[in-house]
C-alpha cells in the first residue's frame, strides 16, 4: 500500500511562496513547485496570485501622495529650524522672516 505523502497547507504554501517570489521564480515553477507538494493546481494558482498581490504591494515603492506629505512635513521642519537658530542667535529680523515663511508654509501645506 503506498504511503500518502502530506500536503502542503495554505499558510505554509504563501509562506513558501512569498520565499519564491523573492527569489525571483516565474508563476509556472512555483506552481509546479507546489503541486509536486500535493496541492491541487486550482489551489496553487489561486494561493500564488494571493500571495502575488501581496508581495507586490509590500515591495511598491511609495505612492506619491506619501512622498509629498513626506517632503512637506521635511520643508516646514527646515523653516522650524531656521526660525529655532534665528531665535537663540536673537536675529528679530530674520525671526519675523521666518515666521512668516512657516506661517505661509503651513497655510500651503493644509491646501494640500
Amino acid at each position: 500500500m503506498p504511503t500518502k505523502t502530506k500536503t502542503l497547507q495554505k499558510p505554509e504554501g504563501l509562506s513558501l511562496i512569498e520565499e519564491l517570489l523573492t527569489a525571483k521564480m516565474k508563476r509556472l515553477e512555483i506552481v509546479g513547485i507546489l503541486t509536486e507538494n500535493n496541492v491541487p493546481i486550482s489551489s496553487a494558482y489561486r494561493w500564488h496570485s494571493e500571495a502575488y498581490k501581496l508581495h507586490v504591494w509590500e515591495d511598491e515603492p511609495e505612492s506619491k501622495v506619501n512622498q509629498a506629505l513626506k517632503d512637506k512635513e521635511l520643508a516646514l521642519n527646515a523653516i522650524r529650524d531656521q526660525l529655532h537658530a534665528a531665535m537663540q542667535q536673537d536675529d528679530g529680523d530674520r525671526v519675523l522672516k521666518l515666521s512668516s515663511e512657516l506661517i505661509k508654509a503651513n497655510k500651503a501645506a493644509r491646501n494640500f
